[in-house]
């Protein structure tokens, strides 16, 4: 439970707004855009967290796909929308959400780097990946570009979008 948490929204979203993210995302954002890529942000996060450090950066309107925290009396209250029996140890089932782009046709490009992705990068056409993701990867036998940042994805899509 989050209790034990005293600091107030307002106190929290002004943490959140020093937090830092890759500067390419920027550049991934309006690449995607230029191209007519829908893109989408699959976390096992928090969606307010996440809408607010991207509202920090000046990044606003992607959809976004991830656990809800609202607060009640001042306290962090977390529901878990994308949960999926699928995916039992995850908040979000991220192959859940995929399968909805799947079933509207999309071709489905992930970009992840960690635990939360691996049942993701199975399901995905293509995987860009970092971090823990690339050894899951590998040891799964999933195909994966290897990236270190959004500009290695960008030059990617220029080519086969």
């Amino acid at each position: 439970t989050y209790d034990t948490v005293t600091a107030s929204k307002e106190e929290i979203a002004a943490a959140l707004a020093t937090v830092p993210i890759d500067p390419s995302f920027h550049t991934l954002v309006e690449r995607t855009q230029r191209l007519g890529i829908e893109l989408a942000i699959v976390s096992d996060g928090m969606d307010w967290v996440i809408e607010t450090v991207l509202a920090a950066h000046g990044i606003h309107g992607l959809a976004l796909y991830a656990n809800h925290i609202t607060f009640q009396g001042g306290k962090p209250c977390i529901t878990f929308p994308w949960w999926h029996e699928f995916c039992p140890m995850d908040g979000v089932c991220k192959p859940k959400v995929l399968n909805r782009f799947r079933d509207a046709g999309k071709r489905i490009v992930y970009i992840g780097d960690g635990r939360s992705d691996r049942l993701a990068a199975a399901e995905a056409d293509v995987v860009f990946a970092k971090n823990d993701l690339v050894t899951i990867c590998q040891a799964q036998n999933i195909a994966a570009r290897e990236f270190t940042s959004f500009d290695d994805i960008c030059g990617w899509l220029e080519a086969n979008a």
